[in-house]
């Protein structure tokens, strides 16, 4: 291993090589890119579904973003490699520790030198449907020169965070010290509550001290004013939702977020219903993309998952 990543700052790193399986360099033949994007991908069944394939085509294009591949799913066939090989410029295969910190942290370490050549880093994942609106938005938040993390959603469960689902720093942001010793030092866990803890919410707290601006596509305040003005839920579970600001906007602002920006609904809404909403039926039928996705997608990747269930209780 190059002795550049044995230490950064006096501390002993983890290796990424030790939980990677494959990397694949310089897929793409296509001229390098103005930003660059870490998209990290798990699948049980160790499938790149439609959706996320809709989405790296317009993180390409409409971000003109580099893409690094991370999955974790460790038996993926290269067939499915094959699906992305136009659109993405590296393949990065790794066990499946750490989740997507573990994956940013592995995709930092072995690009560390190449991501300097890029103006923005975007850090986005298979955990949302979408864009179901165009990334124009977040192009026009993309003007800063001090440190800066944009984010779609900010919420304010634990501490106040933007949301790890879609992340973007600008150039002074990931070049300044503290964002490195973030990765160098960063150990992982298996406990999904500590990652959030020491990854969400854990890197803008420590960037937020330091000076970084975070800044929210939509804020926790605009979405949850939106809902108590127009959401046709009752009075007592309107009540419920909005007497605490440390919900989920994800979860319980949804319809909201669609109206005022966001590109995104969030997998785990519709797979697990977390906010045991009444209406998201309604809801996937009712909203209108205003881009090219096709609802479509949704009903498929969720059909898919219900027919894995099945199978693994049969």
């Amino acid at each position: 291993m190059h002795r550049k990543f044995a230490t950064w700052f006096g501390r002993k790193l983890h290796d990424p090589q030790e939980n990677l399986i494959k990397h694949v360099e310089e897929i793409s033949t296509c001229s390098r890119a103005k930003n660059l994007c870490f998209y990290s991908h798990y699948d049980k069944e160790g499938i790149i579904d439609d959706y996320v394939i809709f989405n790296l085509n317009k993180i390409r294009e409409e971000l003109d973003a580099d893409i690094v591949f991370i999955t974790t799913s460790e038996d993926i066939q290269d067939s499915q490699l094959q699906k992305i090989s136009h659109i993405v410029r590296e393949f990065i295969v790794r066990k499946n520790t750490g989740r997507d910190l573990g994956s940013f942290q592995i995709a930092f370490q072995l690009l560390r030198e190449k991501i300097q050549q890029y103006q923005y880093l975007i850090h986005a994942n298979d955990s949302v449907y979408g864009p179901v609106h165009s990334y124009a938005p977040v192009l026009d938040m993309l003007n800063q020169t001090a440190p800066t993390v944009f984010g779609i959603t900010e919420s304010f469960e634990i501490a106040h965070h933007l949301q790890s689902y879609f992340l973007v720093f600008n150039q002074p942001a990931f070049r300044h010290p503290t964002f490195v010793r973030f990765w160098s030092k960063l150990n992982l866990t298996h406990e999904k509550m500590k990652l959030v803890n020491i990854g969400e919410v854990g890197l803008s707290r420590r960037l937020s001290a330091k000076g970084y601006s975070l800044r929210p596509l939509v804020t926790y305040e605009s979405a949850s004013a939106l809902y108590t003005q127009s959401s046709t839920d009752n009075a007592a579970r309107k009540l419920k939702v909005t007497k605490r600001s440390n919900r989920n906007p994800t979860h319980y602002f949804y319809n909201e977020l669609i109206k005022l920006g966001s590109p995104f609904i969030k997998v785990d809404l519709f797979r697990d219903n977390p906010s045991q909403a009444d209406n998201l039926q309604q809801f996937l039928e009712c909203f209108e993309p205003t881009n090219n996705f096709d609802k479509t997608l949704i009903v498929k990747h969720l059909n898919r998952l219900q027919h894995c269930a099945r199978l693994a209780t049969d």
